[in-house]
């Protein structure tokens, strides 16, 4: 039960935000390194370096990772 209810929770997600952003809801923009975005509030600091003109470039793996 739990494999249906997880895609359907990340389907129903998605619909939510389409939803709100045709309403005009926006969220900030600087999620990633804000004061209290998500870098510092997952390691501390950030290096944008590292992640500029890397987001979505590619959108799949070169070569999956099984373990």
């Amino acid at each position: 039960m739990t494999k249906p209810f997880q895609a359907g929770h990340a389907a129903e997600s998605g619909l939510i935000s389409a939803e709100l952003v045709e309403l005009g809801w926006s969220a900030a923009e600087q999620i990633f390194e804000a004061d209290r975005g998500f870098f510092r509030a997952a390691g501390g600091s950030y290096d944008p370096s590292t992640i500029i003109d890397r987001l979505g470039n590619p959108w799949t793996l070169p070569r999956p990772v099984f373990r």
